[in-house]
């Protein structure tokens, strides 16, 4: 009788597990083709709209900031350009347009951001569409930014990198991971040395008028100090995943600051008995 009442307790879970694989499986293919269907969708209007109207706008501030000889003032031409009308999510509702809103066109599988300007965003972030390996291709793509002009960081040094690229320089994406989020900036060439350019800190002093990043969008790595080095967790190349943060020495030298400052703390914490204290030690342990 317990034998037959243990199978039936078994079949019952086996019957339970099959059918919630058979859910997932469902629900895996369900969003396979919903991806399929708003793909096929935005591949359309990028072919036909996105990437011509995109290829025109970048072709048209490369051309107008052709005749500026100075580098430092084309460069801040070419982030004028990038951040105009440029949303920047992040910041939209609480310093532009308190009725700002957005969501997302593909619930939940979350890989195009709607707002609504009607402004579109591709993202890879959802961890739906990375648990089921579901790439957006348009994500971070240069002229579907320029085209809609909506992101973050990462779409602001996109952009800004693609153009000095374009009008002859030497460009290098840079990320970095920070304890609660993390940014992305460019180093570009000048003169066969290596400049920092943040097209964000261009935007948040130029667009947002906080006054404490001004002067800080661009300048030598060692001189970047919007960052504390305890925010900082790590620092690569874009493209190579280099570590990259031993051009930018002063976020090293503060976190041993940092370390030592700990160290040091702890070590105080430690209290060592005198010379008295110690025989009175000796002397009350047993023999």
């Amino acid at each position: 009788m317990s034998i037959n009442k243990h199978n039936k307790i078994l079949m019952n879970v086996i019957f339970v597990i099959i059918v919630f694989l058979y859910i997932i499986l469902l629900f895996f293919i369900t969003i396979s083709q919903s991806a399929e269907q708003i793909d096929s969708y935005f591949s359309i209007q990028y072919e036909n709209e996105i990437y011509p109207i995109g290829v025109r706008e970048i072709c048209s501030i490369v051309n107008k900031t052709e005749a500026i000889d100075n580098d430092t003032e084309k460069l801040e031409a070419i982030a004028e350009w990038v951040s105009a009308n440029f949303t920047y999510i992040l910041f939209e509702k609480e310093y532009f347009n308190p009725n700002y809103t957005k969501e997302y066109l593909d619930h939940p599988i979350n890989r195009y951001l709607y707002d609504s300007y009607g402004k579109i965003r591709p993202e890879v972030h959802s961890p739906i569409s990375q648990v089921f390996r579901i790439p957006n291709e348009y994500a971070n793509n240069p002229y579907w930014i320029a085209y809609y002009k909506m992101g973050g960081c990462g779409e602001l040094a996109v952009l800004f990198e693609d153009v000095a690229n374009k009008s002859g320089y030497n460009t290098r994406a840079i990320r970095a991971t920070l304890t609660k989020n993390n940014h992305a900036w460019v180093e570009v060439e000048v003169h066969d040395k290596w400049y920092f350019f943040d097209p964000t800190n261009y935007y948040v002093y130029h667009l947002m008028d906080v006054k404490r990043y001004n002067n800080t969008w661009f300048g030598k790595p060692e001189e970047y100090s919007i960052f504390s080095a305890s925010q900082i967790q790590s620092i690569v190349d874009g493209n190579t995943r280099e570590n990259v943060i031993e051009r930018y020495p002063q976020f090293k030298q503060e976190r041993r600051k940092n370390i030592k400052s700990i160290n040091m703390k702890k070590i105080e914490r430690i209290t060592i008995p005198n010379s008295t204290e110690i025989r009175k030690l000796v002397n009350t342990q047993p023999l």
